[in-house]
């Protein structure tokens, strides 16, 4: 019996160990769509020439979060392929308006404006002839894990196309300010900007709009992240440069600053808030003919320089802080982006450091995450028998939905860790022996997927009675003749 009470407790004692050992390890999300070793900002492992691990760390922050389909990323640039079959799945569409009917059905002053609208042309053309929009949409949030094409950062927001430029990258004032008021009024929570001026070339009234533009969206507690621009300049970039937006550096795959050449490198200077990766990113492209293709761009799937492109790897990491908190502030998610980072290699400064998608994550969980609700007592068997199996169950909710593990203890300093995932609500069991009669008070802790622990649950009573004991002919033989009782204890001088 000894012998069987110890190597109970050492496999016990070992599988914990290799349970908490498992626990530990940073799982990763790694998707499968074919083109996703081509997307060394998100994980680079030397791939295309880089160095390991100069990435935003995408695989481990999904192991975190992927996104929530009410959170609205909109894509303010040069239109979008609605039609990519990697981008089709996680387009918003306006739930009030029917498409293609002529109709501004839901009164907002647009008409067919169901994924979005032009503001260039002032009508639903919200095709993209140039291939900057698109690119920047499947970075943002390509749908993931489809076998098909690339990972967007956060693949399960929705995507709203905002066109405000064509093929020719020039600053419509109008288009902007009309633009991104119609996001912020029609339900985006983050505003992806890849474009910009220099404040030398617009007039001060029009710079005050967009500076009053730029306030209105802060007010409304949407977050913009826009591009630093690639002018190797430390002039400020508008709207990157206002205080309210996050201004967006590059660097490449080694984590030095983005340089193609000596006029076309990341902006940089005081202004500039954050990095992330902007050499060779690739991404989506239109299925159609655009302006990219005259250079080096494809069909379906390219690759581009610029912080242009770095901007929206910011707007989907925004996005995934938003997806887990919708109720943070920009500034909060700005501090959250800017505070989080890896260090980059650079004499120019170019922001806080890269940013880590993990790292934020993590921070976000570290300050908000609370713990499962305290479990009822385990449910199950109470007047037990020593040596035979009893199985119990609980079950807890955790407040922001995170997967459970359970922890019973069984009152005779044995304990039994239930690895999960158990979804919030879900009832788990465990089983247990008992080898000595008395009274054992059973109860269970909860531990979601981050580490934070439960109250203790309530005690189960537990009582062993009686030892069993193995049923034998002899003794099935007393139990039927009572009367050899006394017999038998007087020869046995009992």
């Amino acid at each position: 019996m000894k012998r069987k009470i110890i190597g109970i407790l050492i496999c016990t004692l070992l599988i914990m160990t290799a349970l908490q050992t498992l626990g530990t390890i940073n799982k990763n999300v790694i998707p499968n769509d074919p083109y996703f070793d081509k997307q060394w900002h998100l994980d680079n492992n030397g791939q295309t020439g880089g160095t390991p691990d100069c990435d935003i760390d995408a695989p481990e922050a999904w192991e975190i979060e992927t996104g929530d389909p009410n959170i609205v990323i909109a894509i303010i640039d040069s239109g979008v392929d609605y039609t990519h079959p990697d981008l089709i799945d996680n387009l918003w569409i306006n739930e009030d308006e029917i498409p293609d009917n002529g109709i501004d059905d839901d009164e907002n002053g647009y008409i067919d404006d169901y994924h979005g609208y032009n503001f260039y042309g002032n009508n639903n053309s919200i095709k993209d002839y140039w291939g900057h929009g698109t690119l920047n949409a499947g970075i943002a949030g390509a749908s993931t894990n489809n076998n098909i094409g690339v990972a967007g950062v956060a693949f399960n927001c929705k995507l709203m196309i905002v066109k405000v430029f064509d093929q020719v990258h020039q600053l419509d004032l109008l288009a902007m300010l009309n633009g991104f008021r119609y996001a912020v009024d029609n339900g985006a929570k983050v505003l992806s900007a890849s474009f910009g001026t220099y404040k030398e070339y617009i007039p001060d009234d029009d710079f005050q709009q967009l500076e009053d533009l730029a306030d209105y969206v802060y007010s409304k507690g949407c977050v913009v992240a826009a591009a630093a621009g690639n002018s190797n300049t430390d002039t400020p970039l508008y709207p990157a440069g206002f205080g309210n937006v996050i201004a967006v550096g590059g660097t490449d795959g080694n984590d030095s600053r983005m340089e193609y050449s000596s006029t076309y490198a990341s902006n940089y200077g005081d202004w500039v808030d954050v990095a992330a990766p902007g050499y060779f990113i690739y991404s989506t492209a239109p299925t159609y003919y655009h302006t990219y293709l005259d250079e080096y761009g494809q069909l379906n799937y390219s690759q581009r320089i610029g912080t242009s492109f770095a901007a929206p790897q910011v707007a989907g990491l925004a996005a995934l802080l938003l997806s887990r908190d919708p109720s943070l502030s920009p500034d909060e998610v700005k501090t959250l982006i800017c505070e989080n980072v890896d260090p980059y290699y650079s004499e120019y400064y170019i922001g806080t450091g890269r940013i880590n998608a993990y790292k934020a994550l993590e921070a976000l969980i570290n300050q908000t995450n609370n713990p499962p609700e305290k479990p009822s007592p385990p449910s199950g068997e109470i007047n037990c028998k020593t040596g035979e199996e009893y199985t119990y169950y609980a079950s807890t909710t955790d407040p922001e939905g995170d997967d459970i593990s359970y922890l019973f203890d069984w009152g005779n300093g044995m304990t039994s860790f239930i690895m999960g995932p158990y979804e919030s609500g879900v009832e788990c069991n465990a089983s247990a022996i008992w080898f000595e009669k008395g009274d054992y008070e059973v109860k269970v802790q909860a531990i979601d997927e981050f580490g934070a622990e439960s109250e203790w649950s309530d005690s189960l009573l537990v009582s062993m009675p009686k030892i069993k004991v193995k049923n034998t002919p002899f003794l099935t033989f007393l139990d039927n003749h009572p009367h050899l009782f006394p017999l038998i204890r007087q020869i046995l001088g009992l």
